[in-house]
């Protein structure tokens, strides 16, 4: 899921200004549970835990971890003087399906990230989403988890974001990307509409909608 949000004024200088994207690396961890929160907390709060902070304390464990939908392997962080102020994850089809898989291998360290009694709640999330959500073709570039610290919103960071992506994707040969937006966030959907972005399907599943506390989600899409 991707957030984009209002924020403060800001300056000519603030926006020109571009800041370094690479590769996550699992160090990364504090910085990118907290940024993987703000894309999705209904999402984070489902997967990993009742409250903010607990549910960043098992991201923060899981993020070093290779190969699976919140890892590091598939993030790309924005940093600024060294601080890191944003974060996406995007996926191909072909390791779209193998993170969903590794986050099934990875169910039994689970016990070491959350605690036991919140396994079963964090399979049956899994189970209710994989159910729901449309699957990612080998031509679409999926974008997940892209957010902005709040206090950094409205300076480019997240549009530099967005077209670093496409042009991961065109680097792939892809023909789209894609992602989702929860259906109540207006304003990141026109600001992707803006973008290019154009509406393919609601999800409106009523197990899915129940188990993330909001009404669905959108999968938008875009040519590259």
């Amino acid at each position: 899921m991707t957030s984009c949000q209002g924020s403060k004024p800001i300056t000519k200088e603030e926006i020109s200004k571009k800041v370094l994207i690479r590769p996550a690396q699992p160090d990364d961890a504090p910085a990118a549970s907290q940024l993987m929160y703000y894309a999705g907390p209904n999402y984070i709060l489902a997967f990993f835990g009742k409250t903010e902070r607990k549910a960043i304390r098992s991201l923060c464990r899981m993020f070093p971890l290779p190969g699976h939908t919140t890892s590091y392997s598939y993030a790309f962080v924005a940093e600024d003087e060294g601080k890191v102020v944003g974060l996406f994850s995007g996926l191909d089809g072909k390791t779209w399906r193998a993170s969903k898989r590794a986050s099934k291998m990875y169910g039994p360290l689970w016990f070491v990230a959350v605690p036991p009694w919140q396994i079963p709640r964090m399979i049956a999330a899994y189970d209710d989403f994989d159910r729901a959500m449309p699957p990612v073709s080998d031509e679409e570039y999926y974008i997940e988890h892209l957010a902005v610290l709040p206090e950094r919103r409205g300076q480019g960071i997240g549009r530099q974001l967005m077209e670093f992506a496409e042009n991961q994707a065109r680097a792939r040969g892809l023909k789209r990307v894609v992602l989702d937006v929860e259906i109540e966030n207006e304003g990141a959907r026109r600001l992707y509409e803006h973008l290019g972005f154009q509406i393919a399907k609601l999800v409106t599943d009523p197990n899915y909608c129940r188990r993330f506390n909001f009404h669905g989600s959108v999968r938008m899409v875009k040519l590259v």
